[in-house]
């Protein structure tokens, strides 16, 4: 649904226009955010009221406290717990938004204004701009609907002789030169609302759709706006085929391009033509609303449409932002991205609850931008194409007299300042539990070790919230309508002073004997989310057991099992046991029951502590009975720093192996699907050989081979070589025998090489298989 859309539906209604407040930033160097300022024990506070009359204004300190709050809100942040890196904070430079800084303000006030926008000392930073590759509704009429290529009616230019970016050298470029001189870290996307006319079946920039016969042309159009624009020292970051392809405006660029054409243009034309013309910049798909996942589906489930394709791009306008998670879950390795959503008078606010609430909804849906639309506007909404489908209500991130160049910062502007100015390039999102009764979070860490965390509060009314982290704890109260940041350092120690960190559960698999019919599925209890939970769905009888498949061996301690609200809903009794394979699970390595020091609280929480145990396979069986139904909302897992190394990061790897059994080829081995494998379809044999190609040479430390099911089919007995060039291999840096299930494979030194080259030794009547293969540096 497009934004005329929406706004034709409110006509109906009256709409409170909401009085701009006029406000200077009065940020000063002494105030800006540093890490090392801050003391271990101390979080700083920048709060911005409902009202804007405090604006990202520094607070008093609050400081930790050792132990645990008793605040009926409460937010815990994990630190241990990353989720996607941001890439950053901004909006749109539209031809609009660049004529009326370039012109309607004098050197003097640009420059500020320049500097307040992307300074992240003295401004907020923002350094992510969506650019249109031409005109958009944001353009004035005097630029009219322009493209690179324009000729008359009924002409073509299929050698793009016409082909230039004189426009935007005019007062666009020189704003991107100058943003990217105020911060070197800016990315820049691009985004065509429309191709030149003469590619369309309309011959106009308004409707249509491409012609198929352009298809190439066009692909040829994006490499030559790239180059030009590189030409400039401007670097495109990414781009999209079209903005929002499934509405056609009247009165402004725009066209139909349906998910099978889009598909198409990408993976047969425009990713051909980068990898031609050499050009690294990052295709996304879509660019359109949340309420229609079915678009995006559609382009990754494309094998080869998703091998080109970075990641989905969003807009706000209809819809709800958990489709992003639900893209994300079905394609983990394609990145998200929030890339529109216009503030304007149909909200009756300044814009501050609007952008607070996309800045936090969407980076908790694993988006990597938070972007909204115009940079800069008048009060009219101008300038802009003055048709009714044009964003004639839309507000900026600031708003510009045009009679004197005075600059109104808008609540857009600070709610992205509430994040944007303290966080760093490579800053990633943390986990955080969000509040209650209208008190939402997100959480990030800087590469410099900070933690930032940003609360809005929703209600009218002051609330008061407790700050989880670790084994540290402080309250705060938030005013009404108000969104504060909170920036600290420091490591965090685990709840109760001991020193176990909960490990990364990101894509492990729950599953239970039994689950109710309300949707309150295993899955609930690694999702993060408070709210949600499993269910056993009937009484607890010895035998009910709930499991966790963390995808590879894991090195671990305790567990914490967390009843949440369902009041009674815990386990009355129960053992634990632990397996590689999901197959051989030997003795229980814990139990307990409902009088025993696990149990604290009302007994909502169990925390259970054994040795350190190395397994793939959690499985809690309950050995009590009781009318209650077991519920578990969040399930941890912990173990001692250090003893869970990350793995490579397997990108653009691959694998060969001297023998291999017909559909289980050696690739299986570095998709991180569980229900694949690589077999030798055969027994095994001294010589038989499993080769890794890892992209370039890299330093390790080990590596493991995990047969997964296949428990039996490890190597009897192997040396493994590496190299550089696949050529030259050396002698074996280890030999030995491999264990039933997981392998891990040590070396006496780290290596640095490309390859890795495993050959067996001895001979067996099993097959050698293999689900997955890891190196860890």
């Amino acid at each position: 649904m497009s934004r005329w859309t929406i706004w034709s539906k409110m006509s109906t209604i009256v709409v409170l226009v909401a009085l701009l407040f006029s406000a200077t930033l009065l940020l000063r160097p002494s105030q800006t955010p540093s890490a090392s300022s801050n003391a271990r024990n101390e979080a700083n506070v920048w709060l911005t009221s409902a009202d804007l009359q405090k604006h990202l204004a520094k607070q008093d300190s609050v400081h930790f406290a050792t132990g645990s709050g008793s605040g009926i809100i409460k937010i815990t942040v994990d630190e241990n717990k990353l989720y996607q890196q941001i890439d950053g904070f901004g909006a749109s430079l539209t031809d609009g938004s660049a004529w009326l800084i370039a012109n309607k303000m004098s050197k003097e006030q640009r420059n500020v204004l320049m500097q307040n926008l992307f300074d992240p000392t003295s401004g907020i930073g923002l350094n992510f701009l969506r650019q249109p590759m031409g005109a958009s509704d944001l353009t004035t009429p005097a630029s009219g609907e322009y493209s690179y290529d324009d000729v008359p009616k009924g002409q073509t230019d299929p050698t793009l002789t016409h082909f230039s970016i004189a426009h935007d050298k005019a007062y666009i470029i020189p704003l991107l030169k100058q943003a990217l001189q105020i911060n070197p870290a800016l990315k820049i996307m691009a985004t065509p609302w429309s191709p030149p006319g003469w590619m369309k079946s309309t011959d106009s920039m308004e409707g249509g759709t491409l012609n198929l016969s352009a298809y190439g042309v066009y692909a040829n159009y994006f490499v030559k706006f790239i180059q030009a624009y590189q030409a400039q020292g401007i670097p495109i970051y990414a781009v999209t085929a079209q903005n929002e392809p499934l509405y056609q405006p009247v009165g402004y660029p725009g066209m139909s391009m349906p998910a099978d054409q889009e598909a198409n243009f990408i993976k047969n034309y425009l990713a051909p033509a980068f990898a031609s013309a050499h050009i690294t910049t990052k295709i996304l798909g879509y660019d359109h609303n949340w309420d229609q996942p079915a678009y995006p589906t559609t382009l990754l489930s494309d094998a080869s449409t998703n091998a080109v394709l970075a990641g989905t791009a969003w807009h706000c306008y209809a819809g709800a932002t958990e489709v992003q998670t639900q893209i994300h879950n079905a394609y983990p390795n394609k990145d998200t991205y929030e890339t529109e959503c216009a503030g304007g008078q149909w909200e009756t606010n300044n814009g501050l609850p609007g952008t607070t609430n996309l800045l936090i909804s969407a980076t908790r849906n694993w988006s990597k931008s938070i972007v909204r639309w115009g940079l800069a506007l008048d009060a009219n909404g101008e300038p802009n194409l003055g048709t009714g489908a044009a964003c004639s209500q839309c507000r900026g991130i600031v708003t510009i007299d045009q009679s004197n160049g005075k600059v109104t910062y808008n609540g857009d502007y600070y709610g992205l300042g509430q994040a944007s100015k303290f966080l760093t390039p490579g800053a990633s999102r943390i986990d955080s539990s969000s509040g209650s009764n209208g008190v939402t979070d997100v959480a990030f860490k800087n590469q410099d070790g900070s933690k930032v965390l940003v609360v809005y509060n929703a209600a009218a009314n002051n609330q008061r919230f407790d700050v989880q982290w670790g084994g540290q704890w402080f309250s705060y109260t938030l005013p009404g309508g108000a969104v504060a940041t909170f920036k600290w350092n420091g490591d965090q120690t685990a709840g109760g002073g001991s020193n176990s960190i909960a490990l990364d559960r990101n894509g492990w698999i729950a599953s239970a004997s039994a689950t109710d019919t309300y949707g309150d599925v295993p899955a609930n209890a690694l999702d993060g989310n408070v709210t949600t939970h499993w269910g056993s769905g009937q009484g607890q009888t010895p035998g009910l057991w709930f499991q966790v498949n963390m995808l590879r061996p894991r090195s671990f301690n305790s567990i914490s099992l967390d009843a949440g609200t369902s009041s009674g809903d815990y386990p009355r009794a129960y053992l634990v046991f632990v397996s590689l394979d999901g197959a051989n699970w030997g003795q229980s390595i814990a139990s307990g029951d409902q009088v025993s020091s696990a149990y604290v609280s009302s007994g909502q929480v169990v925390n259970i502590s054994f040795p350190t145990q190395l397994a793939r396979y959690i499985r809690i069986v309950d050995i009590g009975s009781a009318g209650n139904w077991w519920s578990l909302y969040e399930m941890n897992v912990y173990a001692t720093p250090g003893t869970n190394p990350s793995p490579l990061d397997r990108s653009g790897w691959t694998a060969l192996a001297s023998v291999s059994n017909t559909g289980e080829p050696a690739s299986n081995t570095l998709d991180g699907t569980f229900g694949t494998r690589w077999s030798s379809g055969q027994p095994q044999s001294v010589g038989m050989s499993f080769q890794v190609d890892m992209g370039k040479v890299q330093s390790f430390s080990s590596i493991a081979l995990d047969c997964g099911a296949s428990g039996g089919d490890y190597p009897r007995g192997y040396q493994v070589f590496v190299s550089n060039d696949g050529s030259t291999w050396g002698t074996s840096v280890a030999t030995g025998q491999g264990n039933s299930g997981y392998s891990v494979i040590k070396f006496t030194n780290k290596q640095m090489a490309r390859y890795v080259k495993v050959v067996l030794t001895a001979s067996s009547g099993s097959w050698w298989s293999m689900d997955e293969f890891y190196a860890f540096p």
